[in-house]
């Protein structure tokens, strides 16, 4: 159960619930206020449809593996911290998206009913490296600056066993370059936003080696496209 023994020496935690088992490393309870609605995953997808009408928060970072090529041939994709799904249509290969929020898993399967490759499990990493899980692609949107440093090398290590061929990262960057970037960045409900250098450091702790790293702005956010291929 190499997964779940990763999991639990990073953790260094009693047992959870199987439903409370967090993806790839922690859980964080919502903050209160408009953290705490934006839990409802109906709000959440509105959010994010704005936000992408706007600042191209899902477009760019599609268009972003198609340039790398990654789309092409119909790969299989990990979505890990899936949401509610948004990244299940930028494959007509196997798609699965994982997360531990329930709600959220459950309003995906029901958003995404229609694509038949595509589907949604609450669950974690470690879970699927145990079940000798493989895909082409591990997707990972928004997720290491919810983990310490060494959750998050641990989540690459748990990425490089899932993978058969490529990581994919998206992370905004501690340091921005305008005060409303930098605003953003700050309330942040991660609560480990990286530098530049913190997070290349962190895939060069890991059994992963980064293949291309990319500035991406995001409307006011400077955030980082990382590409990464198991050693």
């Amino acid at each position: 159960m190499k997964g779940q023994f990763v999991l639990d020496k990073l953790l260094d935690v009693k047992e959870p619930e199987a439903d409370q088992r967090i993806d790839s490393v922690m859980y964080e309870q919502p903050r209160e206020g408009l953290f705490r609605v934006l839990q409802n995953p109906m709000i959440w997808e509105v959010s994010r449809i704005g936000l992408d009408l706007v600042f191209g928060l899902y477009r760019r970072r599609s268009n972003v593996m198609q340039n790398w090529g990654l789309l092409e041939n119909n790969p299989s994709i990990v979505d890990v911290g899936c949401g509610i799904g948004q990244y299940s249509d930028v494959t007509r290969g196997s798609y699965l998206g994982i997360d531990l929020n329930r709600d959220f898993i459950n309003y995906a399967s029901k958003r995404r009913r229609k694509n038949p490759n595509a589907s949604f499990v609450c669950d974690n990493a470690a879970s699927l490296v145990d079940d000798g899980s493989r895909f082409d692609i591990v997707l990972m949107v928004d997720v290491l600056h919810h983990l310490s440093e060494d959750a998050g090398t641990g989540l690459l290590e748990l990425a490089s066993d899932l993978s058969e061929s490529y990581i994919v990262s998206f992370e905004p960057v501690k340091d921005q370059s305008n005060p409303v970037g930098q605003w953003i960045i700050d309330h942040d409900r991660g609560r480990y936003i990286y530098s530049l250098d913190e997070l290349h450091t962190m895939f060069e702790q890991s059994p992963l080696t980064i293949v291309e790293s990319i500035p991406l702005q995001l409307g006011f956010i400077n955030s980082r496209a990382i590409l990464a291929k198991p050693k």
